[in-house]
Parts: structure tokens; sequence; C-alpha cells
């Protein structure tokens, strides 16, 4: 039995509780804010993934364009009956012609879910030190990709 003016020890003072609930809100959103940048991160490999993807299928596809002779002759080789890349809006021209090219048909469906309006661009030019650069050249170019992703779609902001 206690007594009147003494402290009961039996229970946490109002402040204590307060200061335990603090606490734990802190760990909760803690948690919480770890697994939402997890997420994110996750989201943004997952994307790179697609779009290398897009650009390994593209160059995977080039390599069937690497030809001495890309002349009407010998159109009957290449693939398709034709030395012009799928889908690539220069007119009359080698998929390996000096110069930008448009690859965007290689974009996977996933791709082009979020970003409808993605291109995907690849430029062929001649190795530093070769001068002049034009399709008279016969020695390896250089093939750099480019994507452009445009505005992602509502479903994926």
């Amino acid at each position: 039995m206690s007594r009147v003016g003494e402290a009961s020890e039996h229970g946490g003072t109002l402040v204590e509780v307060m200061f335990a609930m603090l606490i734990v809100s802190l760990a909760v959103v803690g948690v919480y804010s770890v697994l939402g940048a997890s997420r994110d991160s996750h989201l943004q490999l997952d994307e790179r993934a697609v779009v290398d993807e897009s650009i390994a299928s593209a160059a995977d596809a080039l390599k069937d364009y690497v030809t001495a002779d890309a002349s009407a002759a010998t159109a009957a080789m290449a693939p398709g009956g034709s030395w012009k890349f799928p889908g690539d809006t220069c007119t009359d021209c080698w998929a390996l012609s000096i110069g930008d090219h448009d690859a965007s048909g290689f974009i996977t469906d996933k791709l082009k879910e979020c970003y409808p309006s993605a291109t995907l661009t690849y430029t062929v030019s001649c190795p530093s030190g070769v001068s002049p650069c034009d399709d008279a050249y016969q020695g390896p170019r250089v093939t750099s990709f480019s994507i452009d992703r445009g505005t992602p779609a509502s479903q994926c902001q």
C-alpha cells in the first residue's frame, strides 16, 4: 500500500509513453523510407536493363550488315535483300554508311509501354585520325548508340 505523497512505480508516466511512441514511429518511418528507396533503385535498374536489351538487339542485327561491298549488285546477299537497316529513315543508304541512323524498330515493347515516343539511333563514324571520313573509307567503323526515352506515359510516372 502506498502512502499519500509517494510516487507509484507500477506504470509509466505519460511522458515516458509518448517518448516510446516517438522512438517506434521514427523506426517505422526509417524502415519505409529504406523500402521506398530500394524500390526506386530496383525500378531504375529494370529500366536500364530494358534500354540495354534494345541497344543489344539493334547492335546484334547490325552485325549482319558488315560487308566490303554494299552495292546493289550484292543486295541479294543482304538480310532481307537490302543493305538498308530495317526502319532506318535515311533514304538510299547502307546500314553502316557514315552518319546518323534510326533503329527505333528495335526498342522493346516493355520500354515502349512507358515511353511511347522513345527513339533509338546509332551513329557510324570513322576511327579518330581518319580523314576524310566518308563512305569511301573501307576500314573499320565506329558505331555508337543513343536512346531518347522522351516523355513517360502517365501510368509510368
